[in-house]
């Protein structure tokens, strides 16, 4: 029951909306053709507007509007191309059609002025044009009259020209027989001064090269000089020279290369170009080789000089590692003990430290001394041999000390050596001049000559003889054959511990290398003497150097 009334309020309400919207709509089309009946009034008056504007544009009110605008802007369009009209690009039916119409017979007006303008201008040209007429007559007259004369002096200027010309001729011709006759006599003098040139130069190259054969002869005559003879007269000469070097720059250029045998990180000492490098191989400065090219290498300066005496190009560089012969290696023997960490005492792996610097800058080791070793390396001398009796009791307690305290064996060592060394300095004092006159009666003739040489040449040499005593003095003296031969080692003790063994062979190979070392005039080199010949400062830089 409740369902229908809520249906029938429903429907009730559906149908009052409805006659109200019917009401609307009546009312709505009631005022819509009110409207379109206004817009039709309007319409009628609008096409009666448009039938007189397109006949007053085109003549005809039957045309259409479409038709008056096409042929309005085909006039106009006509107008544009034509390009008769100032202002053409303003001849559009933007501008209406009233505004162009203006335009054009404003235009038109002051053309018609100009044109007139011009007719009077034009007849005004026509009397001026009249007289000119009359002036030119008379003009051309005097002209011809004038033109007449000049001819006439054209005609006598012509005639003295050919004259002067025949005339010049005959004397040119003259000139350049001459000039020609003088030029064959030059020609003729050159080739002669040519061939005399020529003849002179063969003689020159001539006697030059006689010269020079007969310098080669005299020196083959001479033998080598006295510096040749000398034992460091080879490391007493540079291997190149300074290509570059600028005041304060950390960089050197030097003309050695890959080609010679540079590698990087080799050392070089520097020398002044104007002096002989001094015996004891210190340099000014010191270089390490950072770029290597095929022919020369650059170099970082490790040691500056002092601001006196800088580095300058053409200065000598020298390492006695190089050899100066591409075919042979330097050949080195290193003996003794050597302090590398600079500590005071020997170390046990001084010698291979050395031995590994020399193979890296690209020399050859070998264990003795022969003819064909150029340099020996010389250290400490080796402690002397153990007393027997101690030699059982060391060998009985050297296990026990080796694995307690290690470095027990390298203090014994090298109080040994010290102790060896005062002996050796007290000895060589009380003797006085004894070890020279050992060394001259061991040593050949010619060692003699070179010693004496290097004294009365260079006061540099004279420093190398308390060395050389020194080494006699720790030596000892034994008789030497008159030359050199094969000299048996003693025997020794197969039942001595290896301790002992080692510090025997160390000795005897020592004493050894250094004997034959005098009787071949071979160069002895201590440690801080090898170091500066190779550019090593002792020190730092040497043991960065041997760390490598």
């Amino acid at each position: 029951m409740v369902v229908s009334i809520i249906v029938a309020v429903l429907l009730l309400g559906v149908l009052i909306w409805l006659i109200t919207q019917q009401e609307q709509l009546k009312s709505n089309a009631t005022s819509a053709t009110a409207a379109r009946d206004q817009k039709s009034r309007e319409l009628d008056e609008l096409k009666k507007g448009a039938a007189l504007v397109i006949g007053g544009m085109t003549g005809n009110q039957n045309d259409t509007a479409q038709i008056a605008r096409d042929r309005l802007e085909a006039v106009l369009a006509t107008i544009r191309s034509e390009g008769k009209v100032a202002d053409a690009d303003q001849m559009t039916s933007s501008f209406g059609a009233v505004s162009v119409i203006e335009k054009l017979y404003q235009l038109y007006s002051s053309q018609l002025e100009t044109s007139e303008k011009l007719t009077a201008d034009f007849d005004k040209a026509n009397e001026d044009l009249k007289g000119f007429l009359a002036a030119n007559a008379e003009m051309q007259k005097k002209f011809g009259d004038d033109l007449a004369k000049l001819r006439a002096k054209v005609e006598e200027l012509q005639s003295a020209k050919s004259d002067f010309e025949q005339l010049k001729s005959g004397e040119t011709q003259a000139l350049a027989s001459q000039i020609s006759a003088k030029q064959d006599a030059l020609d003729a003098l050159r080739r002669d001064q040519i061939t005399m040139r020529r003849r002179l130069r063969e003689a020159l190259e001539k006697r030059e090269a006689l010269l020079g054969q007969q310098r080669e002869a005299l020196a083959m005559l001479r033998g080598p000089g006295a510096e040749a003879g000398q034992e460091l007269a080879i490391a007493r000469s540079g291997v190149g020279k300074v290509l570059r070097a600028l005041p304060g720059d950390s960089l050197v250029h030097i003309n050695l290369g890959r080609q010679d045998g540079v590698r990087l990180g080799m050392t070089f000492s520097v020398y002044n170009a104007d002096e002989r490098i001094p015996s004891d191989g210190r340099g000014k400065a010191h270089l390490e080789v950072v770029s290597v090219g095929r022919l020369t290498a650059e170099c970082r300066v490790t040691t500056r000089p002092s601001p006196d005496n800088p580095i300058l190009e053409g200065d000598q560089i020298g390492n006695i590692v190089m050899s100066r012969d591409k075919g042979k290696k330097q050949r080195f023997c290193i003996v003794g003990q050597f302090d590398i960490d600079f500590d005071g005492t020997p170390d046990i792996r001084g010698s291979e430290a050395i031995a590994a610097l020399v193979r890296r800058y690209g020399g050859e080791v070998v264990d003795h001394v022969d003819a064909m070793t150029d340099y020996v390396v010389v250290g400490l001398e080796p402690p002397a041999d153990l007393p027997p009796p101690a030699t059982e009791e060391v060998l009985k307690e050297e296990p026990a000390e080796e694995s307690a305290a290690p470095g027990d064996a390298e203090s014994e060592d090298a109080e040994a050596a010290d102790a060896d060394e005062e002996t050796t300095e007290d000895d060589a004092g009380a003797e006085g001049e004894e070890p020279a006159a050992d060394e001259d009666t061991e040593a050949t003739d010619e060692e003699a000559d070179t010693s004496e040489e290097e004294s009365g040449d260079d006061e540099g040499e004279e420093e190398e003889e308390p060395e050389d005593a020194t080494l006699n003095a720790t030596t000892p003296q034994s008789p030497v054959p008159a030359g050199p031969g094969i000299v048996k080692p003693p025997e020794i003790d197969p039942t001595t511990g290896p301790r002992t063994r080692r510090v025997v062979s160390e000795r005897q190979r020592y004493e050894e290398a250094v004997n034959r070392a005098m009787l071949l005039s071979i160069p002895r080199l201590p440690q801080d003497r090898f170091f500066n010949f190779v550019g090593l400062e002792s020190g730092r830089e040497a043991m960065r150097a041997l760390e490598q």
